[in-house]
């Protein structure tokens, strides 16, 4: 396995997962998905409901300036739709077939954006720090993903 080919490294390892820390249920990114718009019109309904609520305060007179900014959300992590905890984490389905190919592997060859990302994840997985250079948008996962990623421009 010194060198193995990243179309090669990636049918070993199945992909990636989504499994809820909270309750270990895999989630498949359809009812993920379903879930999360559930949510979003949740949210709009409550939001709609505030506004409305607040013209009205305003019509009737009551003039209070708490008017705060608003704090631009940063990316959350996923909510489990079984156990409602934020625990969703991506795992690499095969571990197994990582932890057997990793002391031998050297050279990912011609690795697609999905194959650095599971190998960050798969290392990630098994304990390890991992740092990521990237030198395009599509190496964004995988920087994102590492302990420490280096985006690299051209001068």
């Amino acid at each position: 396995y010194a060198v193995m080919d990243g179309k090669e490294f990636s049918e070993k390892l199945e992909g990636l997962i989504k499994v809820c820390e909270g309750c270990s249920k895999i989630i498949s990114d359809e009812v993920l998905m379903k879930y999360k718009k559930q949510k979003e019109e949740e949210e709009r309904k409550k939001k709609k409901e505030a506004e409305k609520k607040e013209e009205k305060e305003e019509d009737e007179g009551d003039d209070d300036d708490d008017d705060e900014p608003e704090i631009e959300k940063q990316e959350q992590q996923d909510e489990c739709p079984f156990c409602n905890e934020k625990k969703v984490v991506e795992k690499v389905k095969r571990i197994d077939k990582f932890k057997e190919i990793c002391p031998h592997l050297c050279v990912i060859s011609r690795s697609r954006p999905l194959d650095k990302l599971l190998l960050v994840t798969a290392l990630k997985e098994i304990g390890h720090t991992v740092a990521v250079t990237g030198d395009g948008t599509n190496d964004a996962p995988a920087l994102r993903k590492a302990d420490v990623g280096f985006a690299m421009g051209i001068a």
